[in-house]
């Protein structure tokens, strides 16, 4: 079984913001997705804008994906470019 998510971390493509990232949040969101993702369910979309971006709302659908797992997860690999 394999189950995946797609979309991006922290980006914004138009705008005020354009080229926005923020690797911190990226880091700080992937670490939540593994050992805390019931504090991200917590967050609003305004939020999720704020820190990573208007297409950093992307994320939820990691949230979603994760919602399928069990609760302890073991991270194998993690790659940041």
């Amino acid at each position: 079984v394999a189950i995946v998510a797609t979309g991006g971390l922290s980006h914004q493509v138009h705008g005020e913001r354009c080229g926005f990232n923020n690797p911190d949040w990226d880091a700080q969101f992937v670490d939540m997705l593994v050992n805390d993702p019931e504090k991200l369910t917590e967050m609003t979309l305004g939020e999720y804008a704020e820190l990573g971006g208007m297409e950093g709302s992307e994320v939820i659908m990691w949230l979603v994906m994760r919602g399928a797992l069990s609760a302890n997860v073991t991270e194998t690999w993690r790659d940041y470019y």
